[in-house]
């Protein structure tokens, strides 16, 4: 076999290998009618418009779909709070791939669903942890994920219709304090809840939201299956809609962990070292 061509498939099996050591998770909720939705923002709504034989083809359908960008698991860009900041569609692609960083306040929200994360939380985690990687992506677990599908359990009302106000809203969030720590002293990429806003429901200056936009760390709101994240080490993958000039956007979010409980950059060593090895042996063969 062609030495180079050698190469190639040990590489491809490498990527392969990788692939298959990691756990792909989905941290988006699906859209669907009747989800929970921001109040005087427009309802998710998705109809179907043809299906049936189509041209020459047996079969086909298609649907047309109404949303607001900031509806179900999506990104708020900076340019949501910050003005002059990058849109949706002008956040650098190395900024949407980073280490996850899970803080879990599930118990503190359950005494307090008004709970705001504190630095205390922060450094009492680092101390446990280490330090929050630079280029990292940190995620609030609340517990509120799993309210997603009734949507006044999800905005901790318990009237049975959602007014447009934030009086009645219940979930926890950023303390303003903490936010400000955060952009300070930390160089996180970006943030993420899986409540409806990592703001708590009760605010009605939105802090968090102001600090870390106009600061260019954007937030990822209704973010699903957080609590399936260690507390470190996976690779989060966030793929908003490329919306010109958008506020934020619907948002795929995918995360890769590594099943044996270390980091990606401890399970990709293996690879090069075994392709290293064996690339020797080709090489010592070839020689005889």
């Amino acid at each position: 076999m062609n030495f180079l061509k050698t190469v190639g498939l040990l590489l491809s099996v490498h990527s392969a290998l990788f692939v298959a050591n990691g756990e792909l998770v989905d941290m988006s909720f699906p859209y669907e009618n009747n989800m929970p939705t921001w109040p005087r923002l427009l309802a998710y709504n998705i109809t179907l418009v043809y299906k049936g034989p189509f041209l020459k083809a047996p079969y086909v359908t298609f649907f047309n779909i109404e949303l607001s960008e900031q509806t179900g698991t999506h990104m708020d860009a900076p340019s949501h709070f910050g003005k002059g900041r990058p849109t949706v569609d002008e956040i650098p692609l190395q900024s949407l791939i980073g280490e996850a960083i899970v803080i879990n306040i599930t118990e503190q929200a359950s005494k307090d669903p008004d709970y705001e994360l504190t630095v205390d939380d922060l450094t009492n985690w680092e101390e446990k942890h280490g330090r929050i990687p630079d280029g990292s992506i940190l995620f609030l677990l609340t517990g509120f994920g799993e309210y997603w599908g009734d949507a006044n359990k999800y905005f901790g009302i318990k009237e049975e219709k959602i007014n447009a106000t934030s009086e009645n809203f219940h979930w926890p969030g950023f303390h303003n304090r903490t936010a400000q720590w955060l952009v300070e002293y930390r160089k996180i990429m970006g943030i993420g809840t899986d409540a409806r806003s990592y703001d708590k429901g009760q605010s009605k200056t939105l802090p968090a939201h102001q600090i870390f936009l106009a600061n260019n760390i954007y937030g990822l709101e209704s973010v699903a299956n957080i609590d399936k994240l260690p507390v470190k080490g996976a690779t989060v993958y966030v793929m908003p809609m490329k919306i010109k000039g958008g506020s934020g956007g619907p948002t795929r979010i995918i995360a890769q962990t590594d099943p044996t409980g270390g980091s990606f950059r401890q399970t990709t060593t293996i690879g090069p070292v075994l392709i290293s090895a064996l690339l020797s042996t080709m090489m010592f063969t070839n020689g005889q």
